[in-house]
């Protein structure tokens, strides 16, 4: 299953976390799978940026619920209706902040 969700752009630092941190901490606490679309796609924008999340169904739900909490929404406004694109995705991994 593959989703995309979109958070606050001004949030987006914390669904990232320093160096990627806390991606890769979502990532091991759930199993799913989280790319960040990268700043370098964004700049100069100030819609919600989008995020793309994969895995089983219980995974990527399981995500979509930590994400909530750490930007202070509720789960039913991470909905969006955008394109995921990532010509460099950024996973935790190569991600350095």
């Amino acid at each position: 299953l593959t989703v995309v969700i979109e958070v606050p752009n001004d949030k987006v630092g914390l669904v990232i976390g320093r160096g990627g941190t806390t991606i890769k901490e979502l990532e091991t606490m759930t199993g799913a799978r989280v790319q960040v679309t990268p700043d370098s796609l964004w700049q100069g924008r100030v819609q919600n940026r989008p995020i793309q999340l994969s895995g089983y169904q219980q995974q990527v739900e399981y995500c979509k619920t930590l994400i909530a909490q750490k930007v202070g929404v509720e789960v039913a406004a991470l909905a969006s209706q955008q394109e995921f694109t990532a010509a460099t995705a950024t996973g935790g991994a190569n991600n350095t902040g």
